[in-house]
């Protein structure tokens, strides 16, 4: 955040957590973004308490009566495949990895694609202290050396994410 890059200097972005849909096989082609789900005035969207998809789903459109909230991950994915909401919104990753956990064959995981960019997505980076200079730039100096690399994106795989994931920070 820009308060926290008031106290601290960070490296380049090392991660991207874009955002992604758990929604039912039927629904794979229909719910592909926050918009969409916005411009279905019947459409609903399950979300984790205190996650950033709600914040973002609002900035995209979609009504506050439409976002029902859940306070974990299974419970949202439960509204989902019970009909009670349309998609689940999450970090792509993660939901990725639950569906793999799940082993749920009526449902599907769809990837977040906005027609227009949004600003604020989600990197990650290290900090370090202000009065480190140095150290921060060794340490970005290394990872331009690494990111990108085989062994990043087979380390990162492991994490659940994809080089499409990667790509925003390569």
């Amino acid at each position: 955040t820009e308060a926290r890059a008031e106290l601290v200097d960070f490296s380049r972005p090392v991660w991207f957590a874009g955002d992604g849909f758990i929604v039912r096989n039927a629904d794979a082609e229909r719910w592909t973004s926050y918009e969409s789900i916005a411009d279905d005035p019947r459409a609903t969207l399950a979300v984790v308490v205190a996650q950033i998809q709600e914040q973002t789903a609002l900035r995209a459109g979609v009504p506050p009566e439409r976002i029902i909230s859940f306070p974990d991950q299974q419970t949202a994915v439960e509204a989902v495949r019970a009909g009670q909401a349309d998609a689940c919104a999450s970090t792509a990753p993660g939901n990725r990895a639950y569906l793999h956990r799940a082993a749920d064959p009526s449902l599907s995981f769809v990837p977040d694609t906005p027609s227009t960019s949004r600003a604020g997505l989600p990197v990650g980076a290290f900090s370090f202290a202000k009065t480190t200079p140095q150290l921060t730039d060794a340490v970005n100096s290394s990872l331009d050396r690494y990111l990108g690399t085989k062994q990043h994106l087979e380390m990162m795989s492991r994490y659940g994410f994809t080089r499409r994931d990667l790509a925003p920070v390569l």
